[in-house]
């Protein structure tokens, strides 16, 4: 029972990212390996209690064709986890890369401290199939009802069957790579590549 337990979610994020700011991310092999792959970017909607909320997440992946499932990881201990574990739905909203300062705008702070559909200007509508808002102007999403949640270390991954598909348009998208490796930067050609890094709040 030490100190760690009792230390409130977002004063545990907020050293984090004090220590990180001074001394700088410490160096894993394991993410320089796994961002070889560019990893698109997208935002995450959800609803619990009246409560909306929206943050960027990269850690996502179609699962299944049929039945149609896509799964996201989210931090475990993030308000993002805790409105989808407790609602039982989430929106995938696939984003273009145009919008990176309102992405970038989304992750730095934490939906616990208020209004951030409001806070960058994000126009959001009602999901179809599930209680949840939706962004109006995204390039698509897949509306989804959880069925299975699995703890996996520090993240939560939230099975989803997909019950809406929504398609409007086509454009360029957000990619996290690491940006120290040039090579798989020349790879993105034609888009806009988010650096690696990137830590986001939900």
């Amino acid at each position: 029972m030490g100190l760690k337990r009792y230390v409130p979610v977002p004063i545990k994020h907020g050293l984090k990212r004090l220590y990180w700011a001074c001394f700088g991310h410490p160096e894993s092999t394991f993410m320089r390996v796994a961002y070889t792959t560019p990893r698109q970017v997208v935002l995450i909607t959800a609803r619990h209690a009246g409560a909306d909320n929206v943050w960027p997440l990269d850690f996502h992946v179609p699962l299944s064709f049929q039945p149609a499932l896509y799964g996201i990881a989210t931090q475990h201990g993030g308000y993002g986890a805790e409105l989808v574990r407790s609602s039982g739905v989430f929106v995938v909203n696939f984003v273009p890369a145009a919008w990176e300062e309102t992405i970038f705008a989304c992750g730095r702070v934490s939906g616990r401290a208020g209004d951030k559909f409001a806070a960058v200007g994000l126009e959001k509508e009602e999901a179809e199939t599930v209680d949840a808002p939706r962004l109006a102007r995204s390039l698509g999403a897949l509306e989804c009802r959880v069925r299975e949640t699995i703890e996996v270390g520090d993240h939560t991954l939230f099975i989803g069957e997909v019950t809406k598909t929504v398609v409007r348009a086509e454009a360029p998208r957000l990619h996290h790579i690491d940006v120290r490796l040039k090579a798989v930067a020349a790879d993105v050609e034609g888009h806009r590549a988010a650096g690696a890094g990137t830590a986001e709040p939900s």
